[in-house]
């Protein structure tokens, strides 16, 4: 049992120092659970042998399939078409249709789907994004607690509590509490979040500093000209803010150095769309243009949690060669990085400046490192197969009335969905594997064996038996309220599933203990792992950080609130649902 504590405390401090990949810690501990004989290798192992990975891998392929062909785009681009600005009703028609859009679909995806029309919307309107973003994030988080599809949360604590012999939860069993949490924070939203929520530019509000950054570097061969002609050329530069880089003579030596009043090669750093300008201007004068291409463009890459690049080096990851991007610069809460680019570790959340071709940033879009946020002539021109994006989505709601209706179980019936989906070939092959998020599906499975360790050393019990004793005369609810607000805090160091798998068995052990429902103790914490707001390191909050340029200080004040109002309102509805 003291190695099985041992185990926990040391994983939860390498979470903490945030120093290695979070699937590594959780493969390490259980390779030290298996060392010291705590449990078997099969018992280590067991998380990984079970429906919940295909389960997981599925969601996340239907989900890359549906974002792959525009369906989601096709939704997301309907909320840019509102005519109201009207605050109250802008955010009801944000929160409510995402929030129930995350019941089916992972709410990263979805918040990075959505970010793009929300941010125009909000230059659109005059709305500073940030009265925007964070209830878009909060939506997501909340709407996952509408199904047990919403977050891989709800799947592996169904999956614990199966694997302990309980019965499986409903696939809408969490909807009475998710959508009663859903509008009631909504509600808070739209009639406070207008005085509450910072009032800050997004990114894209063509900040001088930012503009600096979307520089084009090109060079010309000039036909012979004067040293007058090249004062003209340089003052006719400076008047358009176009920097000379050098100016050589015939011989390639800097005019500076020898006073030559012949000129034949400038260098210049510029906007494209300037140095457009220069070419039409000068165009009898050049004869040979080099290292620009007017078919590039300036991307701006929001870097998603399972990014090649995130908590990585350019350098490292061999991202240049890979992708064929080239980094300009890198923006990160309210600064810009341009020295030492390949050498940076790039977190989640960051957004990369990059020059990229139309092929290129196809690429980009077709994957899920990235969500493009700045507009593009590649996107523009691009149409993505509708028709098969929604032959995909009706055979994925096929599946889920399938499996509700409890003909064919959920597992199976998601398989058997994807299956189908693929023989219409409506993904490349390739993006099939790199759709699924491997870390967090190795991570939980991982975790799922600190369940099994907690059993057969008797440390659930243990724990259990402390806690109610040093509660003891304290009503059930209370104690329940206060397993939940582990819960929250655990979810800072660690993962949502994780937090909610390593609270669990206590939960249970605590619910026997003082006579109440174990599995209605199960359902709390898992809803409690899913709705924590205090801070933004949720991968749906970490995406909006930067864009709606918050500090993490927003998140503790605005998200820390509505966290300890939501616990309330869980606590509440499994005290009605389940007669506690």
């Amino acid at each position: 049992m003291i190695i099985t504590f041992i185990t926990l405390i040391v994983l939860i401090a390498l979470f903490v120092w945030d120093k290695f990949p979070p699937d590594s810690i959780v493969l390490l501990a259980l390779i030290a659970l298996v060392v010291f004989k705590v449990i078997t290798p099969n018992e280590a192992f067991q998380g990984f042998g079970t429906d919940l990975i295909m389960m997981l891998s599925s969601i996340f392929i239907i989900s890359a399939v549906l974002q792959h062909n525009g369906v989601m785009d096709y939704f997301a681009s309907k909320f840019s078409l509102l005519k109201t600005r009207n605050y109250f009703l802008i955010v009801i028609l944000l929160m409510i249709p995402v929030g129930l859009l995350s019941a089916f679909m992972n709410n990263t995806t979805l918040t990075a789907i959505m970010l793009v029309p929300v941010i125009k919307f909000a230059q659109n309107k005059n709305i500073a994004a940030s009265k925007l973003l964070m209830p878009l994030a909060f939506a997501s988080l909340l709407g996952g607690t509408c199904s047990l599809i919403g977050t891989s949360t709800n799947v592996a604590g169904n999956n614990f509590l199966i694997q302990n012999g309980y019965q499986s939860i409903g696939f809408f069993e969490f909807f009475p509490i998710g959508i009663v949490l859903l509008v009631v924070c909504t509600l808070l939203m739209a009639l406070f979040g207008k005085y509450f929520l910072p009032n800050r530019a997004d990114v894209n509000s063509n900040d001088e500093n930012q503009k600096a950054e979307h520089l084009f570097f090109a060079s010309f061969k000039l036909s012979a000209i004067t040293l007058q002609e090249a004062l003209n050329i340089e003052k006719y530069c400076k008047e358009q803010h176009i920097i000379i880089k050098k100016i050589l003579n015939e011989q390639k030596v800097p005019l500076d150095k020898l006073g030559q009043d012949v000129i034949q090669f400038i260098f210049i750093e510029a906007p494209k769309e300037k140095i457009l300008l220069f070419l039409k201007k000068y165009n009898n004068l050049i004869s040979q243009i080099s290292d620009f291409d007017e078919n590039e463009e300036i991307a701006e890459l929001l870097v998603l949690p399972n990014s090649l690049i995130a908590n990585n080096t350019i350098r490292n990851t061999h991202f240049i060669q890979l992708t064929g991007l080239e980094p300009i610069s890198i923006f990160r809460k309210h600064f810009s990085f341009t020295d030492r680019l390949k050498d940076t570790t790039i977190n989640t959340g960051d957004i990369l400046i990059v020059k990229a071709d139309a092929e290129e940033l196809l690429q980009v879009k077709s994957n899920s490192d990235f969500v493009i946020l700045n507009k593009t002539k590649a996107l523009e021109n691009h149409n993505p197969d509708l028709k098969k994006g929604f032959v995909a989505l009706a055979i994925f709601s096929v599946a889920i009335l399938l499996s509700v209706i409890k003909i064919i179980p959920i597992s199976v019936a998601f398989l058997t969905a994807l299956l189908i989906i693929l023989s219409f070939n409506v993904i490349p092959a390739s993006k099939i594997y790199s759709s699924i998020n491997w870390r967090l599906i190795i991570v939980i499975g991982g975790m799922s064996a600190f369940g099994v360790a907690f059993a057969k050393t008797g440390a659930d019990v243990f724990l259990a038996n402390w806690l109610s004793d040093i509660l003891q005369g304290v009503p059930s609810l209370l104690v329940l309220f206060l397993l939940m607000l582990i819960t929250v805090i655990l979810t800072q160091p660690l993962s949502n599933a994780a937090a909610a798998l390593v609270v669990l068995p206590i939960a249970i052990q605590t619910a026997k203990n003082f006579n109440s429902d174990p599995r209605a103790y199960a359902i709390a914490i898992i809803i409690s792992a899913s709705i924590s707001m205090v801070t933004p390191f949720e991968p749906a909050s970490l995406l909006i950080l930067n864009p709606g340029r918050y500090k993490v200080l927003d998140f503790v004040k605005i998200g820390g609130l509505l966290t300890f109002f939501c616990l309330g309102i869980v606590l509440l509805m499994i005290n009605i649902l389940y007669k506690l």
